[in-house]
């Protein structure tokens, strides 16, 4: 039995060592297993992962918790209500202290900047990937209509804080060093163009909450209206979301809210309903509703105010 175990071992090593001789050659054939844009954006699910990136990018310069006053300029505060005019932060309430060398100013070029690249490679994807098998007939356009808007809200800041900025229409492959800026009324009118299409193929419910709708579309699209002197254009998208046309809103007329029994701001102003159901809106402390309706988009609403020519 012992001689029948030994004689089975030797067998089976030779077996592998013929087998691995006979093999050399392809064992030591380096494979190489190509991974690319081009065979990544495959599926819906691809397309949705990139598109979470943009989300991604649009809620890091929004949140503020993770970069401290990185975002008080996205979120609407003007200079008087963001810092004093003496002190360390001196310089956040002078105009002229707002430009390129200053790191957070910068801050916000880049990262918006960044923003504008994840959604053209997005959107260039979407429209390449013709192959791609959608879950409803109308999905990839609103995927698409995603990506635009956040694309949209991305140049609407750039404008309103710099000005003029140069418009990248489409994704960029290569180091590119000639940019040339666009005017600011360039730049309206391209974020103008951008709203329009997303507004007709964004749904009014949103995919996930959180994504953005119709409403979203419409809200950013009368300001910009209001910006270019389309006045009854800004009235029909206002209208479209008053009346319930882009889905289930309407405008709050009575207080609510944990301090709804406050009866004037800091001020002294009345807050008497309808005024006052407007200030709750913007009170925090438990008066945002993560779940049915006032969602962290929400913010995005009346972030940045468009400034003048």
């Amino acid at each position: 039995m012992k001689l029948y175990r030994i004689f089975l071992a030797v067998a089976t090593a030779i077996v592998c060592v013929s087998l691995t001789g006979c093999n050399d050659e392809e064992f030591l054939n380096e494979k190489y297993y190509n991974s690319s844009d081009a065979t990544y954006f495959t599926s819906e699910a691809a397309i949705t992962y990139s598109l979470n990136s943009c989300y991604a990018e649009t809620e890091y310069l929004m949140a503020g918790n993770s970069h401290g006053q990185h975002s008080w300029m996205l979120q609407g505060m003007g200079l008087d209500t963001f810092t004093g005019t003496s002190g360390t932060a001196e310089w956040a309430a002078n105009w002229t202290s707002i430009n390129n060398s200053n790191g957070t100013t910068r801050h916000w070029y880049d990262y918006l900047y960044q923003l504008v690249s994840r959604c053209n490679t997005t959107i260039a994807y979407i429209d390449s990937a013709e192959d791609i098998k959608y879950e409803t007939s109308t999905r990839k356009n609103e995927l698409r209509a995603e990506a635009v808007f956040l694309k949209a809200w991305a140049y609407r800041c750039l404008a309103a804080m710099f000005g003029r900025v140069p418009i990248i229409d489409e994704r960029v492959t290569e180091p590119k060093y000639d940019y040339e800026p666009n005017t600011r009324q360039e730049v309206w009118e391209y974020e103008y163009e951008l709203l329009t299409w997303a507004q007709a193929n964004l749904p009014t419910v949103p995919r996930l909450t959180g994504t953005v709708t119709k409403a979203c579309a419409d809200t950013y699209l009368a300001e910009v209206c209001l910006a270019l002197g389309k006045f009854d254009e800004a009235v029909t998208a206002a209208n479209r979301i008053i009346q319930g046309q882009d889905g289930d809103y309407h405008i709050m007329t009575t207080r609510f809210g944990s301090r709804a029994n406050e009866a004037t701001d800091r001020y002294g102003n009345s807050l008497a309903a309808p005024q006052g159901a407007f200030w709750d809106l913007f009170r925090e402390g438990g008066n945002q509703d993560l779940e049915s309706g006032n969602r962290w988009w929400w913010r995005l609403m009346v972030a940045c105010p468009l400034t003048g020519n």
